[in-house]
């Protein structure tokens, strides 16, 4: 009987071996793990299109893999691109750690503004609860 060839591997042992490999590739090189910093920062970007920032993510690692002085002008404007566009992402970072900061110290205030609306809506309950309990034992004892 002739033997069949074996099945080929699935896409997931593919998908995972191709990580695995990335992985090992961005531990051994660090210009590997800068790049793919970089490019998720670049995925934050909100002021250009998705299809620059997939042009600009494809061409990160090898404009970065050259020193400053020795790469081609082309390359020199991809990371002058990238480095505008992150610069947007951090000012986008900083205005909304900002944000958060004086809703923060915001949120103190409102605390301490709703602690004492309790406290007073609490105060309103006893003497509400005491004038009731007036007109309860008055009641009573008109009816007797």
């Amino acid at each position: 009987m002739p033997m069949k060839r074996p099945a080929a591997s699935s896409g997931a042992t593919t998908t995972r071996a191709a990580a695995a490999k990335k992985q090992r590739a961005a531990e051994e090189d660090p210009v590997v793990a800068f790049s793919e910093s970089v490019q998720q920062g670049l995925y934050r970007s909100t002021e250009a299109p998705a299809g620059v920032i997939q042009m600009l993510t494809s061409m990160t690692e090898s404009a970065l893999r050259s020193g400053k002085d020795e790469r081609h002008r082309y390359q020199t404007g991809v990371v002058s691109m990238i480095g505008t566009l992150l610069s947007g992402v951090e000012q986008d970072i900083e205005k909304t750690v900002a944000e958060l900061n004086s809703k923060l110290a915001g949120s103190d205030l409102d605390r301490e503004r709703r602690t004492a609306a309790v406290k007073a809506a609490e105060q309103d309950l006893e003497h509400k609860k005491a004038a009731t309990d007036a007109q309860k034992y008055k009641l009573a004892d008109d009816a007797q």
